[in-house]
């Protein structure tokens, strides 16, 4: 007989997880040893570890993990077990407002640098403000004295949303 198996880690599983798949087998008159076959997205792979870095996965896959023994006298069990992809929001690596210091009647921009770390597109969106009253929606944004004041502080608020619909602002 074999236990199901245990893939670990189990709840934090990204594209480029290297996973671990592990059974115990038993029989009543000799020793066997467990042998491990990975399966998703029509890919099987033999071993006891599988490094999904290697396939071309994405979240929503899943993964799974057949353990098989088989003895001298033909007896044979299989036992599996799965795990989902997860996963990650994309990330804002930079903002930069330029320039630093705008006049009152400077054309302000916004540049955004994002990543994400499952190689999902990322797509941007930026929204001027001005002591919180929202002026615009685009990269950039020409200032006048009818929608700004010295002193006032001008945000660019940028959200950064991936393929697979995870936000961050």
């Amino acid at each position: 007989t074999i236990t199901t198996p245990i893939i670990s880690p189990s709840t934090t599983v990204y594209n480029d997880t290297v996973l671990t798949c592990s059974a115990n087998a038993t029989d009543v008159d000799e020793t066997v040893s467990p042998t491990y076959a990975w399966s998703v997205n029509g890919y099987t792979l033999t071993g006891t570890s599988l490094d999904l870095s290697t396939l071309a996965t994405s979240s929503g896959d899943v993964v799974t993990c057949t353990a098989s023994v088989v003895d001298s006298n033909g007896g044979q069990d299989t036992s599996s077990n799965s795990v989902s992809i997860l996963n990650r929001a994309p990330s804002i690596d930079s903002i930069t407002v330029s320039p630093n210091s705008p006049l009152t009647s400077d054309t302000v921009t916004c540049a955004v640098s994002t990543s994400d770390l499952d190689g999902d597109t990322v797509s941007v969106t930026t929204e001027w403000q001005v002591n919180g009253a929202t002026l615009g929606s685009q990269g950039s944004l020409q200032l006048d004295a009818s929608i700004v004041s010295p002193q006032d502080t001008l945000d660019c608020v940028v959200t950064a949303t991936d393929s697979q619909g995870d936000t961050v602002t």
